[in-house]
């Protein structure tokens, strides 16, 4: 063994320490920002338990848990909504409504509109939102509502998360 042996292996143990030094700052680094990104998914998205048959457009609803996520943003946002059982499914439009001044704005609430034992989806609002975002009653609906004379069959239906 030569004299200058000891510093050759120094000097590939530096290399070699700062190699793994730098992979695991990388390793923390990716870890620390799919935790953030895996935080953030969740927001705009709303799961809800819906107890009775509804209606989003068109589209009749069973009762059952379902998820509402955004498909676009902005002014006249898209939202999905499916069932959990991946019975039912539709998309829908939403404006901006009225300022949010309810209680509950920590939680996710959905409000429908009932006419009789008939149920149709009005307003969408995630927690954290300080404004409604309403849904465009359909034709049946407005139909309905016009053949509706009394108001003792309409009532407006609240639902929040847990």
């Amino acid at each position: 063994m030569s004299v200058n042996a000891p510093t050759k292996l120094l000097g590939l143990r530096r290399v070699t320490m700062r190699n793994k030094s730098i992979a695991t700052l990388g390793l923390l680094t990716l870890l620390a920002t799919a935790s953030a990104f895996g935080q953030s998914s969740d927001r705009g998205h709303m799961r809800m338990d819906i107890p009775f048959e509804f209606r989003v457009g068109n589209v009749v609803m069973p009762a059952g848990q379902y998820r509402l996520y955004p498909v676009s943003g902005g002014s006249g946002s898209v939202l999905s909504i499916d069932s959990v059982s991946r019975q039912a499914h539709a998309d829908f439009h939403t404006y901006s409504a009225a300022d949010r001044k309810d209680a509950v704005r920590d939680k996710d609430t959905l409000g429908f509109h009932r006419y009789g034992d008939m149920y149709f989806l009005s307003t969408v609002a995630f927690a954290g939102a300080t404004q409604y975002s309403a849904v465009a009653a359909s034709k049946d609906e407005r139909e309905l509502a016009a053949r509706t004379a009394s108001p003792a069959e309409t009532s407006k239906v609240l639902l929040t998360s847990r």
